[in-house]
Formats: C-alpha cells, sequence, structure tokens
C-alpha cells in the first residue's frame, strides 16, 4: 500500500461536503507502505472526485491530508486570512490531518454558510472549537506563535514551486497541476505513481 500525503494551500473556497481526510482514509493501511506527497493549493471539489475514483482504481493508494497557507489579503468581508493559516497550521500540529481538515471545513462553513468574517478572532476561535480544538484562544492571542512557520510555508511553496496563485496541485514531489483540474488528469497522474 502506497500511502500519498495531500498537503493544500487554500484561500478557503468552499469544497463539497465529501470531506478529503474522509474520503482518504476510506480504506484501511496495509502495513507495508510507501509515502507519495500530494501538494495542493486551492480548490478541492475535483480531487475529492479523482480520491473516491482511486479507491477503486489505485487500492494500493491512501492519502493523507494536509493543508498549507496561500495567504491573499481582502478588504471587505473576508478580512485578511492570515491567522486562519496560522489556525490551520496549529491544528495539524496538535492533532494531525483529522484536526486539520476539521478545522478547514468549520472555515469554509463560517465564510461561504454563515457569511462570517475570516479576519476575526471570534470567528476563528469558534471555528476551532465547533471543530473540536477547544484550546485555540491562547495560541490566536499572540500573534508570534505559528507566524514564521507558516510564512515559511508560505515561502517554500513560492520558491520551490512558483505558486503564484491558486488552485495549484503538487503530487509526489514532480507533477504540478495549474489551475482547475477534472478528476480524470489527477487519476492520470495517480496512474503513475500506482
Amino acid at each position: 500500500m502506497r500511502v500519498a500525503s495531500i498537503v493544500a494551500t487554500s484561500r478557503l473556497i468552499y469544497k463539497s461536503s465529501l470531506s478529503l481526510s474522509r474520503v482518504a482514509m476510506m480504506s484501511t493501511t496495509p502495513p507495508s507502505s510507501k509515502i507519495i506527497p500530494i501538494d495542493v493549493v486551492s480548490d478541492t471539489r475535483r480531487l475529492d472526485s479523482a480520491l473516491v475514483d482511486a479507491k477503486t482504481r489505485f487500492p494500493q493508494l491512501s492519502f493523507d491530508v494536509r493543508w498549507r497557507p496561500f495567504e491573499m489579503e481582502y478588504g471587505g468581508h473576508i478580512g485578511n486570512t492570515f491567522n486562519s493559516h496560522r489556525l490551520i497550521w496549529k491544528a495539524r500540529e496538535v492533532g494531525g490531518s483529522d484536526l486539520q481538515e476539521k478545522v478547514v471545513e468549520s472555515l469554509f462553513k463560517a465564510y461561504f454558510e454563515e457569511n462570517r468574517s475570516l479576519g476575526e478572532q471570534t470567528v476563528l476561535e469558534d471555528c476551532a472549537s465547533r471543530a473540536g480544538y477547544s484550546d485555540s484562544s491562547g495560541f490566536l492571542s499572540n500573534s508570534e506563535l505559528g507566524k514564521h512557520e507558516v510564512k515559511d510555508e508560505m515561502q517554500q511553496f513560492g520558491r520551490d514551486f512558483q505558486c503564484t496563485g491558486v488552485p495549484m496541485f503538487i503530487i509526489n514531489g514532480k507533477f504540478v497541476l495549474n489551475g482547475a483540474q477534472e478528476s480524470g488528469q489527477f487519476l492520470r497522474v495517480f496512474a503513475k505513481l500506482g
């Protein structure tokens, strides 16, 4: 069994209700596995579909979702998303992919369904709490915590993959897909890895 890590960076585009980590972990992972990283920058709806298909076509592959930052400065309702990326980073540190995915889903829900501003600390705290991360207040209150780690990730993706926009998908550190991709494109890359 090969385990593929999916690293996602998002400007918080709402994705389908099917959670990537739940899709990714639908089958059990046999004891022997090889990690195949997939770095995802942004919207994942079509990737969700490809992962569902991959479970049937490539049963030897498994996926682990990790979200990474891509900061966009917006005025108005969205606000600066940097603190939301700090929260996403910290969620992974505290609870791995599962908690990180829940925090991301909660942020999507707050912004896209509840029309809340992601630039407000109380909104971020509510999202974290709803996702099961109840101790986020102290972290979010200290703007230095996670700041350097998130900025380092942003610079790394910008430098290593010339990431200047979203969506962007980096599979196994070498297959770079820019722009919205049909699920078939992901499956073609998965086939090369399977």
